[in-house]
């Protein structure tokens, strides 16, 4: 089915990118900085960066965008066998689905921020 599909790409970008090393290493880092709320700030900024890379790559194979994107609602609500890999919310989850739908700005445009 297309949600497995979209299950298996998006969990393996996580695995050949490494992501959970990156998740591991900022979980330590809470656990050292436990009492500094920007530690914290930075874990969940760091998990939403790696979902987006996710998405990102699913979408780039050549996935149907609005399938994928229901299928990201479909796994909120519980309507799956897949509950298990159900662990977002659903602010990250409307995270996700805006950063998808977002335009990119072509790079010359980017780089005036730089200056």
């Amino acid at each position: 089915s297309p949600l497995r599909l979209y299950i298996l790409k998006h969990e393996g970008v996580h695995q050949r990118q490494w992501h959970s090393a990156d998740l591991l290493l900022a979980e330590l880092f809470c656990i050292v900085f436990w009492f500094h709320p920007a530690a914290w700030w930075l874990n969940r900024a760091l998990r939403i960066q790696l979902e987006h890379i996710a998405d990102e790559a699913v979408l780039s194979s050549g996935v149907n965008r609005k399938g994928y994107q229901y299928s990201l609602l479909r796994l909120a609500a519980g309507n799956t066998p897949f509950r298990l890999a159900n662990q977002f919310n659903q602010s990250l989850i409307k995270t996700r689905i805006v950063m998808m739908n977002a335009k990119k700005s072509p790079a010359h445009h980017q780089l005036k921020y730089l200056t």
